[in-house]
């Protein structure tokens, strides 16, 4: 793709402009898969298609969502009360609510977001709450690029235990109050967790904390203080391809604004299943979970303004 600027003069003023400004790289943007939960099916997060934007070319024959760790009750019925047995999912009010009961769970897209026909993606979920108190344990993000045998893999949002003892696996690794282990890996390539507390975790495949809380790991990519404990995260990547040990760069956001940027390494050839993980004792609320590509008119402005970050001071709690 060429790009027409008659001097480099204008090219880097772009560049300090979507650096300065925070470029919103996704406003004009073409929705691969949208889901708004704008339904009333309760505990069956398949009982219907209402809510959903789905353009990946996918019928979703088996159900558009499955589940890494959810409460054996589910679908059809909430949480057992047993938190090792995991949370249950339900849609209520028009929203998603994961972790519902003692437990924790996840539910994941069952399409492999691989053929997006960009080199560019983003991915955006809004929290919208909690029933009751929420602390560093407990809130709730996405994770992306997981092959099915790891979201299906993944347990309880903490510990990575499913209930049966035969694994320390889990979709992410940014809510911690003290138990986390070494051997609890996250599965996914990226994650990004809002917790109770106010700080926006962010990071990679591996463990985020070793035994000693607050001495971070090879999964730990950023934690960031936004003061707020609810709030839409959004995330824009600039994958080359989906091939395991490719460099990706991603520019992190917080309410539309610009928070953090780095990169990290992609596991696995083209494996990217994407899930929401929460964790609370009641339950964590969601909204409009959405996955997007740029509109081919703005696909070298988006690609300008994840690569300004490049060149950006990098926030820091």
């Amino acid at each position: 793709m060429k790009l027409m600027f008659d001097n480099w003069t204008k090219l880097f003023a772009l560049l300090a402009v979507a650096c300065a400004t925070g470029m919103n790289v996704t406003a004009e943007a073409a929705v691969v898969f949208m889901d708004t939960f704008d339904r009333e099916t309760e505990f069956d997060l398949n009982g219907s298609m209402t809510g959903i934007t789905n353009n990946t070319g996918n019928a979703f024959a088996g159900g558009v969502y499955g589940n890494g760790f959810v409460d054996p009750a589910y679908p059809g019925g909430g949480a057992s009360g047993g938190a090792g047995d995991g949370g249950s999912a339900k849609i209520h009010e028009n929203e998603l609510r994961l972790a519902v009961g003692p437990g924790t769970s996840n539910a994941f897209v069952n399409h492999n977001f691989v053929n997006l026909g960009s080199k560019v993606f983003s991915v955006s979920l809004d929290l919208t709450g909690y029933d009751g108190g929420a602390g560093s344990g407990h809130g709730g993000g996405f994770a992306i690029g997981m092959s099915e045998a790891e979201a299906l893999s993944t347990g309880d949002a903490q510990n990575g235990n499913t209930g049966a003892g035969d694994g320390d696996f889990k979709m992410q690794d940014g809510l911690q109050d003290g138990g986390n282990q070494v051997s609890d890996v996250a599965v996914s390539d990226f994650w990004a967790v809002l917790r109770g507390d106010g700080f926006l975790q962010v990071g990679t495949k591996g463990h985020n904390f070793p035994a000693s809380e607050g001495v971070f790991g090879p999964g730990h990519l950023n934690s960031i203080d936004v003061g707020a404990n609810t709030g839409t995260i959004k995330a824009v990547f600039y994958a080359p391809d989906f091939n395991d040990g490719t460099s990706v760069q991603y520019r992190l956001f917080f309410n539309d604004q610009p928070i953090d940027i780095g990169s990290f390494v992609w596991t696995g050839t083209d494996e990217n299943y994407i899930g929401i993980d929460a964790r609370h004792g009641s339950y964590v609320s969601f909204d409009n979970f959405t996955v997007s590509v740029p509109e081919p008119s703005t696909a070298v402005l988006t690609l300008l303004a994840v690569g300004a970050g490049i060149v950006c001071c990098r926030r820091k709690s």
